[in-house]
């Protein structure tokens, strides 16, 4: 199956929420969930490659949202996988930010890790 060798990378606090989709995730059949709550643990992910993409919900202790899409924008240029921003309300600022740091999608929280999820997981890595 394919989704066994796509890595996703999981920016979120740690906690139930985290924990929740990054179960959700695994079962669904992909096979490396990795997670990051800090920029450290972030950046040693981005090191150890292939990420097929970023989930970022919260961000890390450092770095959130739309700072932390630029960051990433920088450090992985045109190599920086599909980028999932999670926020509370978009807004005309957020969709432009959005635009500028080459966020693949804006997710509105709260969301629920379930087939309409997974089925946007899958078409951002090109299996749906």
């Amino acid at each position: 199956m394919k989704k066994r060798t796509r890595s996703l990378l999981l920016a979120m606090p740690e906690g139930p929420d985290r924990d929740r989709v990054a179960a959700y995730l695994s079962e669904d059949g992909y096979g490396h969930v990795r997670c990051a709550d800090t920029l450290t643990d972030l950046l040693e992910c981005l090191d150890r490659p292939p990420i097929h993409l970023i989930l970022v919900d919260g961000g890390v202790a450092e770095l959130q949202g739309l700072a932390l899409a630029s960051l990433l924008q920088h450090r992985l240029g045109e190599e920086m996988p599909p980028v999932i921003l999670a926020e509370d309300s978009v807004d005309a600022e957020l969709v432009l930010g959005a635009q500028e740091t080459g966020v693949a999608q804006i997710l509105v929280k709260p969301y629920e890790p379930d087939a309409d999820f997974a089925r946007m997981i899958e078409e951002h890595l090109g299996l749906g």
